[in-house]
């Protein structure tokens, strides 16, 4: 009988990330049906899979500290993680085995039936085939060993399908389904996040969910038997499938007026300030990754800025601003702006965004304050595991150095596959004993030690962010090269 699983799910039984598998079915190499593979693919394309009980048990362990209610009643329980990790496993093991044991016995009687009714019967024949049926195995031990492994995750946490899309995700303890999707990446549509708007309602097409907080907005009593449940206050009982209203890209997600105040100023260097907001509770700004907003602060004070920030922490929007003189903002904020303070924010805008149907690994052209987009990405490709490959080049024109290299060399170090390097064009040019003799030329200077570093650079996908001089540099210098434009992904800082 046929054992499909969750195509997130069999990821994390196999040990990879979910984009390589998904580059395995782009590549042919196993076959997928509505974000399912079958089991025996699975294991023919990972023959080599073992389940690692140590780490099985540690990531129980980890949704339990967070989901198990420790007190009941009057008296005190206390319930060790560990000892519910390996009770759960040990019957998840039981159940695995039985529904194998019940599938094969049901393959034996239906084989039994149609002997019998042959004419005349084979008695003999049949005892013996019944013998070596009833003698054989009901699966092989690895193919066991997943299932168990499945069925045991399967108990922790539910997936989440989105039909007629490619989004699915897991929902561990009681996490609503939106923060949990918003964590994954997906670009759900809602408003309040708190269940007094609506936005989010969805519709349950399989599986079952319950709510987990009251919410304010009314579903009817026609709404809530068709399957209706708003995703900000329902988490999934089962393993759900439902019809969502999901963004496709940067244009499906409406401009946002929203009044924010000032969580924290504070100097990154001598010529950048981290300017943090936070949003109300009841509207958080919806956006993607490498987008950008315009900040309004005082009657004049209006400046342009990328959002630092991941999307998975919508109320708190991070922005790195460079201290230049004569700009009203700027004076604003140095001057007048204090922690409180309102500021409006108004956005998202621009298609700086992730190319989500490319699976081609990535390289990332910073220039001075473009860092702040470029965090925003590489923060979202962490937060979504989608950092299978990230090589990240900060490029120092104008500032006096990276002010959050810190931050980039921990990203490095906790993270196998990303990659970071800073690069001064001072420092470039003093190297090569090469003057530059245009700003152009000054950057392209630094383009060909970052080329150097790479062979075939068409096998990747470049994202470039800086000022408008930077970014036309970098277009023209790989265009020339014959680099593919599709590819090539610019955010120019206004």
């Amino acid at each position: 009988m046929p054992r499909r699983i969750p195509l997130s799910r069999a990821a994390q039984l196999v040990g990879v990330k979910r984009r390589v598998l998904q580059k395995d079915i782009q590549a042919g190499k196993i076959p997928t049906f509505e974000g399912t593979v079958e089991l025996s693919d699975l294991l023919r394309l990972y023959p080599d899979v073992q389940i690692h009980d140590n780490t099985m048990l540690e990531r129980m362990e980890h949704i339990m500290e967070r989901a198990v209610t420790r007190k009941h009643t009057t008296k005190e329980r206390t319930y060790e993680p560990e000892v519910l990790a390996s009770r759960l496993k040990s019957l998840a093991e039981e159940l695995v085995r039985a529904r194998l044991t019940a599938q094969h016995y049901e393959r034996v009687l239906q084989r039994v039936q149609e002997w019998l009714a042959r004419e005349p019967a084979d008695l003999p024949a049949l005892r013996h085939w019944l013998a070596e049926a009833m003698a054989a195995d009901t699966l092989d031990d690895r193919s066991e060993q997943i299932l168990v492994g499945e069925s045991f995750l399967r108990t922790m946490a539910a997936n989440v399908r989105i039909l007629n899309t490619d989004y699915e995700f897991p929902v561990e303890g009681t996490c609503t389904v939106l923060e949990c999707g918003l964590q994954a990446g997906v670009p759900l549509e809602y408003g309040c996040s708190n269940g007094t708007c609506g936005l989010c309602r969805a519709l349950v097409v399989e599986g079952e969910v319950r709510a987990v907080r009251p919410h304010d907005y009314h579903l009817s009593e026609a709404e809530k038997a068709q399957g209706y449940f708003l995703t900000c206050c329902y988490t999934p009982v089962t393993d759900i499938v439902i019809e969502a209203r999901v963004a496709g890209g940067p244009q499906d997600i409406p401009v946002q007026r929203i009044t924010t105040r000032v969580k924290k100023l504070q100097p990154l260097a001598e010529d950048v300030m981290l300017l943090q907001l936070r949003t109300p509770r009841s509207r958080r700004l919806r956006f993607y990754a490498g987008q950008y907003v315009t900040l309004i602060a005082g009657e004049e004070a209006v400046l342009d800025l990328p959002i630092a920030s991941c999307p998975c922490d919508d109320m708190h929007l991070e922005f790195h601003v460079q201290l230049r003189p004569d700009e009203p903002f700027v004076d604003y904020l140095t001057t007048r702006l204090r922690k409180g303070d309102e500021v409006v924010v108004e956005g998202p805008k621009g298609d700086f965004v992730f190319d989500d149907d490319s699976t081609r690994p990535i390289i990332m052209l910073a220039c001075d304050t473009g860092f702040a987009p470029v965090k925003s990405l590489t923060e979202h490709a962490m937060a979504v595991n989608r950092g299978d490959e990230i090589h990240l080049y900060w490029v120092i024109n104008e500032l006096q150095g990276p002010y959050l290299e810190n931050q980039c060399r921990a990203w490095a170090d906790a993270f196998e596959g990303v990659h970071y390097r800073s690069l001064s064009c001072d420092e470039v040019e003093r190297r090569t004993g090469v003057p530059a003799s245009s700003p152009e030329a000054r950057i392209e200077g630094v383009l060909k030690e970052i080329l150097a570093a790479h062979g075939r650079l068409e096998e990747y996908d470049i994202y470039v962010a800086g000022n408008a001089t930077f970014v036309q540099a970098c277009k023209a210098f790989f265009v020339n090269l014959g680099f593919p434009e599709a590819q090539l992904h610019s955010g120019v800082l206004h």
